[in-house]
C-alpha cells in the first residue's frame, strides 16, 4: 500500500517522473534533517537528471532495505 500511495503522490503525471527540489519540498514536510534530505535525494537521482522517477527512487529502498 505505501508503494502504492508514493506513486500517486509523486509519480501520478504524464511523465511519472517528480523534480529534485519538489521530492526535497515534499520529504522536508515531514521535519526530517534537510542535510539527510539532501543527500538522500542526491542518491536517488543517481544520474543527476534533476528529476526522479519511480524506478530510481524504489531500487534505493530496496538497496536501503537489503531485498
Amino acid at each position: 500500500i505505501y508503494c502504492e500511495r508514493a506513486f500517486e503522490i509523486f509519480f501520478d503525471n504524464p511523465t511519472h517522473s517528480i523534480s529534485t527540489p519538489s521530492l526535497i519540498d515534499i520529504l522536508l514536510q515531514d521535519h526530517l534533517p534537510k542535510e539527510m534530505v539532501t543527500e538522500f535525494v542526491t542518491k536517488v537521482d543517481d544520474d543527476k537528471s534533476g528529476t526522479v522517477d519511480y524506478a530510481e527512487l524504489f531500487e534505493v529502498f530496496i538497496e536501503q532495505l537489503g531485498i
